[in-house]
């Protein structure tokens, strides 16, 4: 058995959908209702019922309950899906690159080009003179 919400009813016509947890909706018609209680289905009725097996000529994807039951509440709960604004990273991922790991920017290489030859360099030892 499976459990559901009626989301759309015709009573003149005799039928309704029930809205799974996930999927599609399922077809019921009001002879498949147990105890003659198709009267008193409403809107947003917890519902269990069991599906019918597909026939060779049905549609695919387009499901049909064979027996449908009123329920006072869904055991358990309606799990709804997770939103997804709250998926984040995690948080000792990497948000930046490593502050080790600089760039030359222009400024740095201009400033290379001002010394004159001969001066020692920032690492201490003098360029060579050929």
């Amino acid at each position: 058995m499976r459990y559901g919400i009626v989301r759309k009813l015709a009573f003149d016509r005799g039928f309704g959908f029930i809205q799974q947890d996930r999927g599609s909706d399922v077809y019921f018609h009001a002879t498949v209702v147990v105890d003659n209680a198709f009267n008193r289905i409403g809107p947003d009725q917890p519902v269990k019922y069991e599906i019918e097996p597909r026939k060779e000529g049905d549609e695919p994807g387009k499901l049909r309950a064979s027996k449908v039951e009123l329920i006072d509440r869904i055991p358990g709960g309606i799990l709804r899906d997770a939103p997804t604004s709250l998926a984040q990273h995690h948080p000792k991922a990497r948000q930046r690159k490593p502050s080790w790991r600089v760039k030359k920017t222009a400024g740095n290489n201009q400033a290379a080009a001002e010394q004159p030859a001969g001066e020692p360099t920032e690492g201490g030892a003098a360029p060579e003179s050929t």
